[in-house]
């Protein structure tokens, strides 16, 4: 498979997983947002609980786990095109 699917599929994988995440989400969430760089600031504080947290837990494993596959397969695929770079 192209890296170029495997990098959009690690994406998809991490989108889906924080969508799940948002539907079971219990708390509150808020942006700070200030003239200076060192005032900014993005808060979580809540919990997601059950089955739909679990799921997304796995997902974001699976989604790092293609994204390491092509970022290799993307090396590979470079090397070999590059033939005279080799020694």
């Amino acid at each position: 498979m192209k890296p170029k699917y495997l990098f959009m599929g690690a994406g998809g994988l991490v989108f889906i997983a924080f969508i799940l995440l948002a539907i079971d989400w219990h708390g509150t969430a808020g942006v700070t947002v200030s003239s200076t760089l060192s005032d900014n600031s993005v808060r979580f504080a809540g919990q997601a609980i059950g089955g739909l947290a679990l799921i997304a837990i796995c997902l974001v494993i699976a989604a790092i786990v293609v994204f390491l596959v092509a970022v290799v397969r993307a090396i590979i695929a470079a090397v070999s095109r590059n033939p005279a770079s080799q020694p």
